[in-house]
């Protein structure tokens, strides 16, 4: 049900581009707290608006070396769905929404360089992630613009990490980026020991 009062977080129109770099910085810098679920079954997280309140939930399902996630908007309605393999090298999760592929988060075998993770977006363009999705601590940067940071948070209660997204982006599509990032290096952390 359409609401004119309520945030657009994550809904934009489908014609917009995944990443969009503004033409010039400025305006106000939507902060997000991601939270990883407190009793995790699979991978959950609460994504909230900084200050603010809930504005995404995922539900993750893990089964064996595939996984599928689902992000919801705050009326429970799909938002993004995430898929793929969790395999060593081969992991590769792909983002959709309302069935279309919008992104494709790929872990980089060791002899392709200095890039752990490479984004692809539609039309041959990608997203780079520069620092450690492992530490939470990176940035995403789109035609040598950074479009998010993420940080590692301290917080009384569970784990996460806060993304600031520069103005003009696509607010859902970097928050389900940074949860594919989030998932695979949490799961190559876990494959190390």
């Amino acid at each position: 049900m359409p609401s004119s009062d309520r945030s657009d977080h994550g809904t934009a129109d489908r014609t917009r581009p995944a990443f969009t770099v503004p033409g010039q910085p400025g305006g106000r810098q939507p902060n997000f707290v991601v939270r990883e679920a407190r009793l995790p079954i699979g991978d959950d997280y609460v994504i909230e608006l900084d200050p603010g309140g809930r504005v995404f939930v995922v539900d993750g399902k893990l089964l064996s070396v595939r996984a599928s996630l689902t992000i919801k908007d705050i009326d429970g309605v799909e938002a993004f769905h995430i898929q793929g393999t969790l395999l060593g090298v081969n992991n590769v999760l792909t983002v959709s929404r309302h069935g279309a592929k919008i992104a494709t988060v790929r872990k980089q075998p060791p002899e392709a360089g200095h890039e752990q993770y490479v984004v692809e977006l539609p039309g041959s363009e990608y997203v780079e992630v520069l620092g450690s999705p492992a530490q939470r601590a990176y940035k995403l940067a789109f035609h040598d613009y950074v479009v998010a940071s993420i940080v590692h948070t301290w917080m009384p209660i569970g784990s996460g990490f806060r993304v600031h997204i520069m103005p003009g982006q696509d607010d859902g599509v970097v928050l389900a980026v940074v949860i594919c990032l989030d998932v695979m290096s949490r799961h190559e952390r876990e494959a190390d020991h």
